[in-house]
């Protein structure tokens, strides 16, 4: 028996050794602790049946290994290296409580709440350790558990919260939308029509008169608002098809030159007085696409550079191996840039351009039909300076 040995023997003696044997000798299955006694060198002196249970090795496999070497795992900050008091020399300290796992012959992940007490001579040195471990990790398991569930409940109450503030937000979307749409159409449908009874009741008037002259600029008037009407219907019913998901393409060659030409000519009427459109065209001719479509497009965004600008438009056109380009610019009113994302939306209608005529769904129809030909579409917009809109398709859509 070596001098350290003897020491804590007797140093067990003064600290009721009948009371710790006791402890030692019960059955494990009546005390669910693990009780140790380590030397100063941290091996081990003394293990209960618990301890040798848990760890899967016998009392002669255990005593006289170093215990925190051989049989303890993952302790993590628990220790630091302290001075003996007496002899100046570094010793790795634990703290009164900490927990670890232990490493059992079985490989089971055992974690272990300890609670030791440092065993000193009447001189103050160091003798040993006297160690209490419990198995926790039922516990620890269930407290995981816990923590998962809080987690996953968390995450889930986050999620409902996000779907509902969508909702909500939605919701005011709509509702916004609503208001917007009645605005527009009290406004847009109001201008032509009385545009239309206006010109009847003149058209009236002048026929009693037999001033046959002056009824064929009424006629012109009458047309050009029920051509007004008509493009708002469209508009609307396009965004009815596109909303359902019911608008399919239809490929088909055709000259996109020719086929620019032709909308051009079709626009002639809509020109403000001395605004003319500049066509520039470079590469191929021949493409396959949805014509329709294309045609909606191109209506739609000529239209809208004719509508805010005084001044002349141009569109680029230039076909490659692969691709069209198609670049719309005009020197108009110009986009506020705090408005800019809101472009492509529903009724959306920037501030402005309250004063003039528009549904407010032309872009967004644009967009949606872009998408359909597999193309993309940007812009580039300055308030005051004008807008050009780039128009990307694949040359066989």
């Amino acid at each position: 028996m070596s001098l350290h040995f003897s020491g804590i023997k007797r140093l067990m003696m003064s600290w009721n050794k009948k009371l710790f044997q006791k402890l030692l000798k019960r059955n494990p299955t009546e005390i669910p602790f693990v009780f140790l006694l380590l030397d100063a060198d941290d091996k081990v002196v003394i293990v209960n049946k618990k301890g040798c249970e848990l760890s899967g090795h016998s009392a002669e496999e255990i005593i006289g290994k170093r215990w925190f070497k051989g049989f303890i795992c993952d302790i993590g900050n628990n220790c630091f290296e302290k001075e003996k008091a007496t002899f100046g020399e570094k010793r790795t300290v634990y703290p009164k409580n900490f927990q670890c796992k232990l490493r059992s012959r079985s490989n089971d992940e055992i974690i272990m709440s300890w609670s030791n007490s440092i065993l000193r001579d009447n001189k103050g040195r160091f003798l040993g350790t006297i160690m209490a471990g419990e198995d926790i990790t039922e516990r620890k398991k269930t407290e995981q558990r816990k923590e998962e569930y809080t987690q996953n409940l968390e995450t889930i109450v986050e999620q409902r919260t996000k779907k509902l503030t969508e909702a909500l937000r939605n919701e005011k979307m709509v509702n916004e939308m609503k208001t917007a749409f009645v605005s527009m159409a009290s406004h847009e449908f109001r201008t032509p029509l009385t545009t239309i009874l206006s010109s009847a009741i003149l058209i009236a008037k002048y026929n009693a008169l037999q001033q046959y002259n002056k009824q064929s600029q009424h006629v012109q008037r009458i047309k050009s608002s029920v051509k007004q009407l008509t493009a708002i219907l469209e508009d609307f019913l396009s965004m009815d098809k596109l909303d359902r998901g019911i608008v399919t393409t239809s490929k088909e060659a055709f000259n996109l030159k020719l086929f620019i030409k032709e909308i051009l000519d079709e626009l002639k009427w809509s020109l403000k007085e001395n605004q003319q459109i500049h066509l520039q065209y470079k590469g191929s001719s021949k493409v396959v696409m949805d014509k329709k479509i294309l045609h909606n497009v191109f209506v739609n965004l000529i239209t809208n550079s004719i509508k805010y600008s005084n001044t002349d438009i141009f569109i680029n056109a230039k076909v490659e191996s692969d691709t069209v380009h198609i670049t719309f610019i005009d020197e108009g009113i110009g986009i506020p840039k705090d408005e800019q994302k809101q472009l492509f939306t529903k009724f959306f209608r920037a501030k402005n351009a309250v004063n003039i005529q528009g549904t407010g769904l032309g872009l967004c129809i644009v967009k949606h039909y872009v998408n359909l030909l597999e193309g993309n579409i940007t812009f580039k917009s300055e308030l005051g300076k004008g807008s050009t809109f780039y128009l990307s398709l694949p040359k066989n859509a």
